[in-house]
C-alpha cells in the first residue's frame, strides 16, 4: 500500500510541475494557444489533479471520482456521435488511413473503416458506462489508457503534418523569392528571404525535413554580401521537391457536430490538446483500477448523478443534442434493474456486459442501417441550401439591421523587422491594413517586412457560409429546352458550349478521268468546272465536319435549387451501389415525375458509368454530375434521397425506407 501511495504523490508533483511547465510555454509563446482555450482548460486539469493526488487518501478517493466522471461522460457522448454517424466516421479513418496520410502500412486497414467504425464507436461508449457503473475496471482503464494514448499520438502526428505543410511551402516560397531577389539586384531582400527559410528548416523536426535539406544546404553556400549570379543559378537546379503526404485537416471525434454547434471542427492540434486533457485523468483511473468496483448507492449517486450534469452540459449545452442524456438514463435503469434482481458476483457483471453492450452497439448498427438521429450537416431537414450556399454579406441582403450576422474575422501576425536595431517585431495584418502603414514614410524607413508567414487566429466569430463545394453539373446534350432558356444556365452554354464547325461542298465527277472532287460551295466557279461539255459532272452536296460539337458539363446548380419540388436520387459512389435499392426507388420516383416534381440522378461517376447503371436497373432518369466528397455528405445512404423544395430540405430517406408519393407533398 506504501508503494501505491507513493505513487499517487509522484503523479501529483508529475501533474504539477507538467501544469508549471505548461503555464511557462502558455505565456511565452502564445500562439500555441488554441482558439477554443483547450490548452488552457487541460493546463487546469493537471493543476487540479496534481492538488488533490497530493491531498491523502480523501483528495486521492476525489481525484478518482472526477476522473470517473470525466472519463465515463466524454467518452458516452465522443461514442455517441460517432455511433450517431458510424459511415461518416468511417469516411474520416479513410483519410487516415490513406498511404499519403500515416503511411503505406496503415493502408491495410482502409477496406475495414466501416468495422473498425462501429467497433471503435460502440467501445467507446461501452467503456464509459462502464467506468461510471464500476463494472470490469482493470480492462475498462487498460483499453481507455490505450485508445487515449493512441489518439494524442495520432492527433499530433497530424497536427505536425499540418504544421511541417506550412513550413515547407514556406520555405520552398521563399528560397525561390530569394533567388529571384539576389538575381534582380535587390541584396538585402535576398539576405532576409534566405535567413527565413533556413531559419524555419534548422527548425523543421520530422520526416519531412531531408527531402528540403540539399535545397536550403545549396542557398547556404552563397555569398550573401556578394551573390554571384551563377552560384545562385546553379542552386536553383536543385529540385525542390513536392510535398508528398496529405494531411488529415480536422478531427474525426466532434468533427460535424462542432461544425453544426460552433461553426467548425477542432484542428489536430486542438484534437491533441483534448486526448492529453483526457490522458491525465485516465491516468489517474489507471493507477487506481484496483479500487475500483461496481458502484455502491451511494456511488451510483455522486458518479453517475455528476456524469448525467456533465453529458447535459457537453452533449445537450455543446452539441444541442440531448439524446446522450437521454441514452445515458436508459442504460442506468437497466443497470439498476439487473443489479435489484441478480444477486452480485459474475452472472450479474456478465449479464450487465450483455445489456450494456446491446445498448451501445444496437445504436451504431441502427444509424448505420438507417440515417442519423441527429443530423449536424448543412443538407439537414428544413435547412437552405440556396442560404448555407451564401457568405454573411449574400445573406444579411435579405435580412433585416437586426437580424444581420457578422462576418468570421481572422487576423495573422507579420514579423517586421526594425532596420536600426535589428530587432524583430510583430505586426498584425488587420493593424497594418487599418492604419494604411505602407502610407507611412516613418513606419517604412525604420521596418523592413521579414514574414508574412505567421499564425493565423480567429479575430471576430461569425458566419461563414456551410456549403462550399456543391455544384450540380449537367452535360449539354441533356439539358431540356426549360433549362437552354434560362439566363444564368444560357450565359453558361455561352462560356462553355462550342457548336462545331462544318464546311458544304459539291461533289464533282471528272468523266475523262473517271476521279471524284470535293468542291468547297464558296470556291466554286462554273469555268473550273465546266458542265456543258460534259467534262464534269454534278454528283451532290456533301457537308464535311471541320470540328464536331462539343458536349460539356453545365452547372444548372441554381436553376435546380431554385425549382418547387425536386428530388434528388443520390450515389456517391455509383460503382458500389446498391442496385436493388435503385430498381425498389424507380416506382416512386416515376410517380413524382408525373406529379411534376423534377427528378435530379446525381453521382460524381462518368457518363458512361452512369448508363451503363441506367441499363441494368432501368432507372432512366435525368443525371447530373457533383463531386463525391458533398454528395458523401448530403446523405450518407448509398443511394439515397433528398426532397426540396426552393432550395429548402423537406425529406431525406436511406435506401431501406424508401418514402411513398404522399411524403413528397
Amino acid at each position: 500500500m506504501g508503494k501505491f501511495k507513493a505513487i499517487f504523490k509522484v503523479q501529483g508533483v508529475v501533474y504539477l510541475l507538467g501544469a508549471v511547465l505548461l503555464v511557462y510555454f502558455g505565456i511565452s509563446a502564445p500562439e500555441i494557444v488554441d482558439d477554443f482555450n483547450i490548452y488552457w482548460i487541460m493546463t487546469f486539469a493537471a493543476s487540479l489533479l496534481g492538488i488533490l493526488l497530493l491531498l491523502g487518501r480523501g483528495g486521492e478517493n476525489s481525484a478518482v471520482v472526477l476522473s470517473r466522471i470525466v472519463v465515463g461522460g466524454l467518452f458516452i457522448v465522443s461514442g455517441l456521435i460517432k455511433a450517431n454517424d458510424t459511415i461518416g466516421f468511417a469516411f474520416k479513418l479513410e483519410e487516415y488511413f490513406r498511404p499519403q496520410s500515416l503511411g503505406a502500412g496503415w493502408a491495410v486497414f482502409e477496406h475495414y473503416s466501416l468495422l473498425l467504425s462501429i467497433l471503435i464507436s460502440g467501445a467507446e461508449v461501452l467503456l464509459g458506462l462502464a467506468i461510471l457503473i464500476g463494472a470490469w475496471s482493470r480492462l475498462a482503464t487498460t483499453l481507455i489508457l490505450l485508445m487515449t494514448v493512441f489518439f494524442a499520438w495520432l492527433t499530433n502526428f497530424t497536427a505536425d503534418c499540418v504544421s511541417n505543410r506550412t513550413d515547407y511551402s514556406s520555405i520552398s516560397r521563399k528560397l525561390s523569392e530569394g533567388d529571384q531577389a539576389f538575381l534582380s539586384g535587390d541584396k538585402e531582400t535576398g539576405k532576409i528571404k534566405y535567413e527565413r527559410a533556413f531559419f524555419k528548416a534548422d527548425r523543421m523536426v520530422s520526416p519531412f525535413a531531408d527531402t528540403i535539406k540539399l535545397a536550403v544546404d545549396a542557398r547556404r553556400q552563397i555569398d550573401q554580401e556578394n551573390p554571384d549570379s551563377n552560384s545562385i543559378l546553379a542552386a536553383q537546379q536543385i529540385p525542390i521537391p513536392n510535398f508528398y503526404w496529405e494531411c488529415v485537416e480536422d478531427c474525426g471525434c466532434f468533427g460535424d457536430a462542432l461544425k453544426g454547434s460552433v461553426g467548425r471542427s477542432l484542428t489536430p492540434r486542438e484534437s491533441f490538446y483534448k486526448d492529453v486533457f483526457l490522458v491525465f485523468f485516465v491516468l489517474v483511473l489507471f493507477f487506481k483500477q484496483g479500487t475500483i468496483r461496481i458502484n455502491s448507492l451511494s456511488d451510483d449517486v455522486v458518479i453517475i448523478g455528476g456524469s448525467l450534469i456533465l453529458i447535459a452540459l457537453f452533449g445537450g449545452g455543446l452539441f444541442g443534442w440531448w439524446f446522450p442524456l437521454f441514452f445515458t438514463l436508459v442504460a442506468c435503469i437497466l443497470y439498476y434493474g439487473l443489479k435489484s434482481v441478480m444477486k452480485p458476483g459474475a452472472k450479474q457483471v456478465f449479464a450487465i456486459a450483455i445489456v450494456m453492450a446491446l445498448c451501445s452497439y444496437g445504436f451504431a448498427l441502427y444509424t448505420y442501417t438507417f440515417l442519423p438521429i441527429k443530423d449536424y450537416r448543412p443538407y439537414k431537414i428544413g435547412d437552405s441550401v440556396i442560404d448555407n450556399m451564401m457568405s454573411a454579406y449574400e445573406r444579411n441582403l435579405k435580412l433585416g439591421p437586426e437580424e444581420q450576422l457578422p462576418e468570421m474575422k481572422y487576423y495573422t501576425n507579420w514579423l517586421w523587422r526594425n532596420r536600426h536595431t535589428g530587432k524583430d517585431t510583430i505586426v498584425v495584418d488587420t493593424s497594418y491594413t487599418a492604419l494604411r502603414l505602407w502610407e507611412d514614410s516613418s513606419f517604412n524607413s525604420t521596418y523592413l517586412a521579414i514574414d508574412y508567414d505567421g499564425e493565423k487566429h480567429v479575430l471576430q466569430t461569425g458566419y461563414e457560409r456551410k456549403i462550399n463545394d456543391f455544384q450540380l453539373l449537367q452535360s449539354y446534350s441533356d439539358l431540356d429546352s426549360l433549362k437552354k432558356r434560362d439566363s444564368a444556365i444560357r450565359f453558361n452554354i455561352e462560356m462553355e458550349y462550342d457548336p462545331g464547325y462544318s464546311e458544304d461542298y459539291y461533289v464533282m465527277k471528272n468523266t475523262i478521268e473517271n476521279r471524284i472532287e470535293l468542291v468547297l460551295k464558296t470556291e466554286f466557279k462554273d469555268s473550273l468546272y465546266p458542265m456543258i461539255n460534259g467534262l464534269w459532272e454534278y454528283v451532290g452536296d456533301s457537308n464535311v465536319v471541320v470540328r464536331p460539337p462539343n458536349d460539356p458539363k453545365i452547372d444548372v446548380t441554381n436553376y435546380v435549387l431554385n425549382q418547387d419540388r425536386v428530388l434528388w436520387v443520390v450515389c456517391y459512389d455509383l460503382e458500389k451501389v446498391n442496385e436493388e435499392s435503385l430498381k425498389s426507388m424507380k416506382d416512386v420516383v416515376s410517380q413524382a415525375e408525373s406529379n411534376g416534381v423534377q427528378i435530379v440522378f446525381v453521382s460524381s461517376a462518368s457518363d458512361e458509368l452512369a448508363e451503363e447503371v441506367k441499363r441494368e436497373t432501368e432507372f432512366y432518369f435525368p443525371y447530373y454530375i457533383c463531386d463525391q466528397t458533398e454528395l458523401k455528405i448530403v446523405v450518407r445512404s448509398n443511394p439515397g434521397m433528398v426532397y426540396l423544395e426552393k432550395g429548402i430540405v423537406k425529406g431525406k430517406w436511406d435506401c431501406n425506407r424508401i418514402p411513398q408519393l404522399k411524403d413528397l407533398k
